[in-house]
């Protein structure tokens, strides 16, 4: 696994990273905290419910291979914005590692 610059899912690092055509054994990887108010996020502006589920389905289209969210006391939500992430890699076959 080779990851794009600082392993960004943002458009600038991914649309520029390219491999070879030749090369069928090596995989672009890609960490992810998004939607970032939620996952990541400690300013002011940072949020502790998930609801923003379109970020997810925008970068749902390489292998994660770190994800997660920040603890705020707020378990459940967590929970609920795991189920989700996790849900929509494997129904289009993205594999995750937490």
């Amino acid at each position: 696994m080779i990851p794009t610059y600082i392993a960004s899912i943002n458009d600038n690092a991914t649309v520029h990273f390219k491999l070879q055509s030749n090369y069928n054994k090596i995989i672009e990887s890609l960490y992810s905290y998004n939607p970032y108010n939620f996952a990541l996020n400690t300013s002011k502006v940072s949020v502790n419910k998930f609801s923003n589920t379109s970020e997810i389905d925008r970068i749902m289209s390489k292998i994660k291979n770190e994800l997660g969210s920040i603890n705020r006391n707020n378990e459940v939500e967590r929970s609920n914005w795991g189920k989700c992430y996790i849900s929509k890699a494997k129904f289009i076959g993205v594999p995750c590692i937490l």
